[in-house]
């Protein structure tokens, strides 16, 4: 069971056991049944019951991240190259407010993958 403020995602291997829990909640709280799930808070579920396997991506929201910041065009294999070294600018050299947001911006929706 996946809980997140009041939309709940049921799965088992037992019908029966999913019928049983959402009686149980409907007996304390209103609820309704939508059926078999194939997206979720930002997630595309892709399931085939009698083969026995899911699979839960995040394709289309990765797809939306990388045009919208620039990095749509193209394949890149790793973010930096092996043995790359970080090193601190000058003081002097400032980030503009606008870079600043953005960067702030993509930092907040990385961290929803």
């Amino acid at each position: 069971m996946v809980v997140y403020v009041d939309d709940i995602l049921i799965f088992s291997p037992s019908s029966d056991l999913v019928k049983e829990v959402m009686l149980k909640l409907q007996d304390k709280f209103k609820c309704k049944t939508l059926g078999d799930v194939n997206y979720y808070l930002g997630l595309h579920i892709e399931q085939d019951v009698e083969k026995r396997w899911m699979r839960v991506h995040q394709k289309k929201y990765l797809e939306a991240l990388a045009a919208n910041f620039g990095k749509s065009e193209g394949h890149v294999a790793t973010p930096l190259p092996s043995g790359f070294k970080c090193v601190k600018g000058p003081a002097e050299e400032s980030v503009g407010e606008e870079e600043r947001r953005r960067f702030h911006s993509l930092v907040g929706s990385l961290m929803h993958i």
